[in-house]
């Protein structure tokens, strides 16, 4: 058993710590009231798009907006136009090479790009140079928009009751789930928000609004966003890989060589808070227990399964002081280990704070190390009466070493008190949890 003092002391230190917490600031909803009013005063179907539909998905603000999007159909666009006219707007439509062409009136347009923007006159933070006959460049400053002086309308094509992506008509979405509404504010379904970003996925601002987005998405839309992906990047796309990890699937088994919470009565959402943590990503039971094992510094939260949120991957705790604090937290709190190395196995449960039942083995020292509360009708029923209930027991001359716990026996207990992390049997639902970080140690 050499160096295995060494063994336990780095299983001690499974979980580090995350710094990074993402901010969620408020919508400006003065600002996105006032574009869907004025939009509205069109009188035809439209969607606000880019990243505040993002923020109307998720309900708070995920980063600052240098402009406001908004989807229409070209069955419109002479009325857009029109209407951004009268009220006195200059209209520019990108045609490639960095040049915009300068609309005047409907009538003469090159309609060379899907879009067109339109910007109050004296914008500050557009600068426009002619470069011939209504042809300008621009510079602008990338700031964030504050005010109801830019709009840029993106020109899309509806057939009968489905909505056309641009850059490919074999990909579509019905029209009665590709605008949704928050508020009575139509906003475009975030997985089609989502696809268009794709084609620059690069951009941190983009990834940065599917990581933000993911862990929300149904799984009707995950498994839409996944199958147009595979549609427009046949070779491949790096968020291809993080939403198939994020499609629900059946519970993995795992137990060995790993700690974990089950916790009644929970929501994965009520666990993660409540424990302090923060997602990293969405995860589905098979890559969340492979991703667990393969790096000890994340904690797999799971769906619900029996009636229990499974908390995978927390630290073994030796001194009972952060389990405890945890227990406080709940209606129910069970902590299982093992580790075959070091021989670690233990269980404990806990009711409303209160310690119901605690046990801790670790063959390596020949130490029991936490025992408190009588032995529950289910370890009575497995044969755990045999086990030792004290270090001093143990030393004894007499004492028969075979009678201590092992892996399989903490599985068993687990089983006994609520779920069987090998799952054998039962009836087991789909389901996706998260992959986390945090300080929820820092008690």
């Amino acid at each position: 058993m050499k160096n295995n003092r060494n063994i336990i002391t780095k299983i001690m230190d499974f979980i580090g710590i995350c710094n990074f917490k993402p901010k969620k600031g408020a919508i400006d909803m003065d600002l996105i009231t006032k574009l869907n009013n004025f939009v509205m005063g069109m009188g035809i179907d439209y969607a606000i798009c880019g990243g505040h539909a993002i923020d109307l998905f998720l309900g708070h603000k995920t980063r600052p907006h240098k402009d406001l999007d908004v989807v229409v159909f070209w069955e419109d666009r002479d009325k857009v136009i029109q209407y951004m006219l009268n009220d006195g707007w200059e209209i520019y439509e990108p045609c490639g090479m960095e040049h915009l062409h300068k609309i005047n009136n409907i009538h003469n347009q090159k309609r060379a790009k899907s879009n067109i923007w339109c910007v109050r006159p004296n914008n500050p933070h557009y600068t426009f140079t002619e470069q011939g006959v209504d042809m300008f460049a621009v510079e602008f400053d990338n700031s964030e928009q504050t005010d109801l002086d830019y709009i840029e309308f993106l020109f899309n094509t509806r057939n009968g009751e489905d909505f056309l992506y641009a850059r490919n008509h074999d990909v579509k979405m019905k029209l009665k789930a590709v605008i949704l509404k928050s508020k009575d504010i139509p906003y475009l379904a975030p997985e089609m928000v989502l696809l268009y970003k794709s084609t620059a996925d690069s951009e941190a601002a983009y990834q940065l609004d599917f990581e933000n987005t993911l862990p929300k998405l149904s799984n009707e839309q995950l498994c839409w966003l996944k199958n147009a992906l595979c549609t427009m990047f046949p070779k491949g796309h790096r968020w291809r890989n993080a939403i198939k990890v994020a499609i629900p699937d059946f519970p993995s088994p795992f137990g060995y060589k790993v700690c974990w919470y089950a916790i009644k009565n929970e929501t994965p959402h009520s666990v993660i808070e409540k424990l302090n943590l923060k997602v990293v990503r969405a995860s589905n039971w098979e890559d969340g227990i492979n991703y667990i094992y393969d790096s000890r510094d994340f904690i797999f939260v799971s769906p619900q399964v029996e009636g229990y949120i499974l908390v995978i991957n927390v630290r073994p705790d030796n001194e009972h002081d952060i389990v405890k604090g945890h227990a406080l937290l709940f209606e129910e709190l069970q902590y299982f280990g093992t580790h075959r190395v070091v021989e670690y196995n233990a269980w404990a449960k806990f009711a409303d704070g209160k310690i119901i039942r605690s046990y801790c083995y670790i063959g390596d020292r020949g130490e029991i190390t936490w025992c408190e509360g009588h032995a529950t009708d289910e370890e009575i029923s497995l044969g755990f009466d045999k086990f030792p209930s004290s270090t001093d027991e143990i030393l004894s001359e007499d004492f028969d070493h075979e009678n201590t716990p092992n892996e399989e026996d903490v599985l068993n207990i687990a089983k006994s008190w609520g779920v069987d992390t090998r799952f054998e049997c039962g009836t087991y639902e789909k389901g996706t949890g998260f992959i986390c970080k945090g300080d929820m140690y820092d008690l």
